[in-house]
């Protein structure tokens, strides 16, 4: 049934159905041949056998008047009453004339032809005696008639009616040859149109059969296909075999299915190297609140020692200079922690740059699912246009339409969350920038502080006053370092929404399993 897979389905019902009507055409004319042969046969019978049969019988009928009218003229003594069987005899030779000249005109065969010469012959005897027989009667005496009756008309007439019991046997026979014939012809047109009707019947019910599996299997390659599509398998093969409408149809789907396949390999690396950036943005903001920490421990004592500064002026120089040192070290610190916000802004740029990523290939999916939507469309308009046929094909366009759906939803949900993680990174790179900004600000404090602590060593009164300077600046500092820690912390929930976020994605994604 190969061949049959490279033809169109229109041509495969025409090429069953034109074997059929030839078949048909071909048994309707042997029909009507056998037919006319046996209205030949039984014309021949009717209007040619039975003719002759019927001269034949009338000629006996005419040899039958002429015996009976020589038989009376013996018996008859009245001038008139012989006269009358003269004519009678008269009247029977001219008519038994014509029925042999009518019967000389339809003979067609040697046979026939050769009796109708034994006939001529004896009844030119007989016609012979009758002459001599009425001669004898008319001018002879009765017993010498008696006599030529017995003697010359019987055998000849006893001769005459042989030759045309011989014709009469002839036609019959002729008829029950014809009417053998005709059997023939009719048992032979039986057997003949059967053994048609059962090719017939044959190549309708091998055709039906083979055109419908070169369907079926087609249409039920693309049901378990759609079905495998439509649970997320990916990486059922769809096998094509020839070039007919459907075969076309399981070629697109097999398109369709490899286009997939590539845009959710790129969706599932897209998403592992968001999990991945959040991880690492997760790890950096753990380190930035370790080391936020570390820099409100730090103020803390520097606090302290700006304490025991203000409490002991006599020890002024030597608490300026570790409150010099502190300050040092504050200052440090507070690069360093400027230094990790700035990381922390270039991944949360990072991240963002991922998410429009991930949005544009949404948007990608969301278009294969609207084009997949438009050509189940189409195909469930063409099969609607194929009516009864197409009803099967109906229903794949169906579930191809709606798995198209379903993907241009889920298409839409994960490109709202990926919207709003979007928003919450851009929200968590503004705060960050905001906590950048304290943090130089630090820096700068640190360094007022520096130069309020030498102007204390120069004077006491001078050093009571920056020591108050100074425990401003440091609560102002701590104060900034408290909203550096509450923004980690912003930070570190924003980073947990976006993990989720990627894995939602990935778990949406490992719904379809591909060939990778």
């Amino acid at each position: 049934m190969s061949f049959l897979r490279q033809m169109r389905i229109s041509h495969r019902l025409w090429l069953s159905f034109g074997l059929l009507i030839v078949l048909l055409v071909g048994i309707g004319i042997y029909g009507a041949n056998s037919a006319s042969r046996l209205a030949k046969d039984l014309d021949r019978t009717a209007n040619i056998s039975l003719v002759k049969i019927e001269a034949v019988q009338g000629a006996e009928d005419q040899i039958s008047v002429i015996a009976r009218a020589t038989r009376d003229l013996l018996l008859l003594d009245a001038a008139n009453q012989i006269k009358k069987q003269q004519a009678a005899i008269d009247t029977a030779i001219e008519e038994s004339n014509k029925l042999l000249s009518a019967l000389e005109g339809r003979v067609d065969s040697d046979k026939e032809r050769a009796l109708l010469a034994q006939m001529k012959e004896r009844k030119d005897k007989l016609m012979a005696a009758v002459a001599k027989f009425r001669g004898i009667q008319k001018d002879g005496s009765p017993d010498e008639a008696r006599e030529s009756l017995i003697g010359d008309i019987r055998p000849a007439q006893a001769a005459y009616q042989e030759s045309l019991k011989g014709m009469v046997d002839l036609q019959f026979e002729s008829a029950r040859s014809l009417a053998e014939e005709g059997s023939a012809v009719a048992n032979s047109a039986k057997l003949i149109t059967i053994g048609l009707l059962l090719v017939a019947v044959v190549i309708g019910v091998g055709g039906s059969w083979a055109i419908a599996n070169t369907i079926v299997q087609p249409v039920e390659t693309a049901r378990a296909a759609a079905e495998a599509i439509r649970s997320g398998d990916l990486t059922h093969e769809i096998r094509v075999q020839g070039q007919d409408e459907l075969s076309q149809m399981l070629t697109s789907m097999q398109e369709m299915q490899s286009a997939l396949s590539g845009v959710l390999a790129s969706v599932n690396a897209a998403a592992s190297e968001v999990a991945d950036n959040a991880n690492a943005i997760a790890h950096s903001n753990q380190d930035l609140s370790e080391r936020t920490s570390r820099s409100a421990g730090n103020l803390q004592t520097t606090a302290a020692s700006v304490e025991q500064i203000a409490a002991n002026l006599s020890g002024a120089s030597e608490l300026t200079r570790k409150a010099a040192g502190i300050a040092t070290q504050a200052r440090s610190s507070a690069s360093t922690g400027g230094q990790v916000v700035g990381r922390v802004v270039a991944t949360m740029e990072e991240i963002s740059a991922s998410s429009r990523r991930i949005g544009d290939i949404i948007g990608v999916i969301d278009g294969i699912a609207f084009q997949t939507n438009i050509l189940a469309l189409n195909a469930a308009v063409e099969a609607a246009r194929a009516g009864e046929h197409g009803r099967g094909f109906a229903v794949v366009a169906s579930e191809v339409r709606a798995l198209a759906s379903r993907a241009a939803d889920a298409a839409k949900e994960i490109k709202v969350l990926i919207s709003e993680s979007t928003v919450k990174v851009e929200n968590g790179t503004s705060l960050v920038n905001n906590a950048g900004n304290t943090i130089r600000s630090v820096v700068d404090e640190v360094n007022n502080m520096g130069q309020l602590i030498e102007e204390i060593s120069l004077s006491a009164q001078e050093q009571a006053g920056g020591v108050a300077v100074v425990n401003q600046a440091m609560n102002e500092l701590d104060r900034s370092t408290q909203q550096n820690a509450s923004l980690v912390s912003e930070l570190n929930q924003s980073t947990e929404a976006l993990t989720g976020s990627s894995a939602r994605l990935l778990e949406a994604v490992a719904y379809f399993r591909t060939q990778n």
